[in-house]
């Protein structure tokens, strides 16, 4: 958060519960809480640790104006870095709470009724739900691999505004599914953004559906100011409750304006589906999902394939949709085992490589 501090100790805040803009707040206090991921503090240091290896990296990018080459472990470090910063803040452990709580109080309700216990009084969620959240995205690292990155250079008078909660997942391909979520780590369509100072943007997404800018390009410069009104209007409904800033006159109350008819009303969901009977059994499905962000995206760098729109169609035809559309099978099922053996113990969780190379014969 430095990179958006004039003197590296203060930065400029909009907070939305007050709708207050606040300008030289205490850098050291923003995104910030005494044990948020537990007492004895390793995570919190292997976090700072990752912190400053990636700030060397975004040193380097200042320098070059360019990313690192996808094949390089310096870029898979910082897909692991952006996997983190995911599934680190206060929001994310907060998402994760809620579809624990909801879930858990709807599994539990035969039983609590029975029992006179009244659910509502209570507040289920996970123990350690801060470490929780950073393992479970850290894992997901791998099924990012498949994605393009650019680099946006903001060449307007408007700068990139950042948040709490910066990593943004977002799906224009499909704006159209207004249910369920569409941004889970293996979603066709899936696009991320995050950006790392007012000037720079990283941004990843699915090349089989998007074309941004030129595909022979790894950087794109951005010259239209309502692009960036648009990417700084995924940040307001990204926040949990402040977004942070360079520039003192940035007009804060117009994007707010801007961004309140896509606020999210909560941060998770979960349904329960219609009870199946038969002679031999009973079941129902339960859908759980954290809610997306749908602000009707429009930039003028990006469109979506001709390919993708066919396939829009087609899928729009259909009677019933599938639940869930992956981008790279083989990818997830590549996934899926180096799973089952990291739970034999052949393979480390971080070594997906070392299994990739194996299977496929890499050496």
């Amino acid at each position: 958060m430095k990179r958006f501090s004039q003197d590296k100790k203060s930065i400029c805040l909009y907070n939305f519960k007050i709708e207050k803009k606040i300008t030289g707040a205490s850098l050291r206090n923003q995104c910030y809480r005494d044990y948020f991921y537990g007492k004895k503090q390793i995570l919190e240091k292997t976090l700072g640790e990752i912190e400053a290896g990636v700030n060397h990296i975004f040193n380097i990018i200042d320098e070059t104006k360019t990313l690192p080459p996808s094949n390089n472990p310096i870029y898979i470090f910082l897909i692991i870095f952006i996997v983190i910063q995911h599934g680190r803040t206060k929001y994310a452990v907060e998402a994760l709470n809620e579809m624990t709580d909801k879930s858990a109080k709807l599994l539990l309700s035969p039983m609590a009724k029975r029992d006179g216990i009244d659910l509502d009084k209570v507040k289920i969620g996970l123990k350690n739900a801060a470490q929780r959240s950073v393992a479970l995205n850290t894992q997901m690292y791998p099924m990012l691999l498949d994605l393009r990155c650019k680099l946006l250079i903001n060449c307007t008078n408007v700068e990139f505004v950042t948040s709490d909660n910066p990593v943004v997942f977002y799906n224009k391909l499909m704006d159209f599914r207004k249910h369920g979520s569409n941004t889970g780590y293996a979603n066709k369509g899936l696009q991320i953004f995050f950006p790392i100072d007012p000037n720079s943007l990283i941004l990843l997404y699915d090349r089989d559906v998007y074309r941004v800018g030129n595909d022979k390009e790894d950087v794109i410069e951005i010259k239209d100011v309502r692009d960036i009104y648009e990417i700084n209007t995924l940040q307001i409904c990204s926040c949990l409750e402040n977004i942070y800033f360079l520039d003192q006159r940035l007009n804060c109350n117009a994007l707010h304006k801007k961004a309140k008819p896509f606020l999210r009303k909560t941060k998770a969901t979960v349904k329960k589906f219609p009870e199946y009977e038969s002679k031999f059994r009973k079941s129902e499905i339960v859908m759980m999902f954290q809610e997306d962000i749908r602000t009707n995206l429009n930039l003028s760098f990006l469109t979506i394939r001709k390919s993708a729109k066919e396939w829009i169609n087609k899928i729009r035809s259909q009677r019933l949709e599938p639940t869930a559309i992956v981008r790279n099978e083989q990818l997830c099922k590549d996934y899926e085992e180096f799973n089952k053996a990291v739970e034999k113990k052949k393979y480390k969780p971080s070594d997906f490589f070392n299994f990739f190379d194996d299977k496929y014969d890499r050496s």
